[in-house]
């Protein structure tokens, strides 16, 4: 009996030392694993928009991270050459080391080729052009028996040949035949429009937009294509020559868009108190 005691006695002592044994290494093993895969300690991801790669490269490198430029875009309105996109997003956490996904702005303008548009209406022109990713620039009149027919399209005053390879955002000049008889038209109320629908309106009427001119509600480097037209000169009660600059002034404020003309001083285009 007193053998069979010692036995068990020592039994459970080794059972000990190697229940104690299997903890101290699982405690190692989890301690080694959280300080490799830094357990509990993220970095929040930089905001690189605007950036150019290298400089993304560099602000990613201070903080622990890296970058790849995956894939191009054209988007007029950014930079060249700038990131426009990213992933994972700003601010999200993520593991030191963790490789960060670039899209970037194109360094060189898409292209697209110039169509044939001699002698087609005016407004199919203007579709035409617009779906081709080129700007609409001024329309001018020439003297011709066809009213309103595209007689020349033009970049920096050279016309430009059917099939040339042009960059997308190019400026196309338009223009038109004067016709026979009187070149004086109505001009289109736009009072209340967005600026984007207002220039929409004008130019199928025939007229170029003037200077746009924002209230001082409008703060500097605002998009104003939303902006609502508050007033426009010449008025609508003055028929003008076709192709004349019709000038708008703009603000953020429906309130403004909508007061009658003859609550606004015209020369200094404030609200009267």
């Amino acid at each position: 009996m007193k053998n069979i005691a010692q036995k068990l006695k020592l039994t459970a002592v080794n059972l000990l030392i190697a229940a104690a044994l299997v903890v101290a290494i699982a405690a190692g093993v989890l301690h080694w694993l959280d300080k490799y895969t830094a357990h509990g300690t993220f970095i929040a991801v930089p905001d690189f928009t605007s950036c150019t790669p290298e400089e993304a490269a560099t602000l990613a490198a201070a903080e622990g991270l890296r970058v790849q430029v995956i894939d191009s875009i054209h988007d007029r309105e950014a930079p060249r050459g700038a990131v426009v996109k990213q992933n994972p997003a700003i601010g999200e956490h993520v593991k030191a080391g963790r490789l960060i996904h670039l899209i970037i702005n194109a360094r060189t303008s898409e292209k697209a080729v110039f169509p044939s548009l001699k002698n087609t209406a005016y407004r199919q022109t203007l579709q035409t052009l617009e779906a081709r990713g080129f700007r609409i620039g001024r329309i001018e009149y020439m003297p011709s028996e066809f009213r309103n027919l595209v007689l020349q399209l033009k970049t920096g005053g050279e016309e430009i040949p059917a099939g040339t390879l042009l960059p997308k955002g190019t400026v196309v000049d338009i223009v038109l035949g004067s016709g026979n008889g009187s070149t004086l038209a109505p001009i289109p109320s736009v009072k209340g429009k967005t600026l984007e629908e207002a220039v929409a309106q004008l130019r199928n009427a025939y007229f170029n937009i003037g200077t746009v001119t924002p209230d001082t509600l409008v703060e500097p480097g605002i998009a104003l294509n939303k902006a609502l037209v508050y007033l426009q000169q010449p008025s609508v009660d003055t028929p003008v020559e076709r192709g004349s600059d019709i000038r708008l002034y703009v603000t953020f404020d429906p309130r403004k868009a909508a007061m009658p003309d003859s609550l606004l001083i015209t020369d200094t285009l404030t609200l009267i108190p």
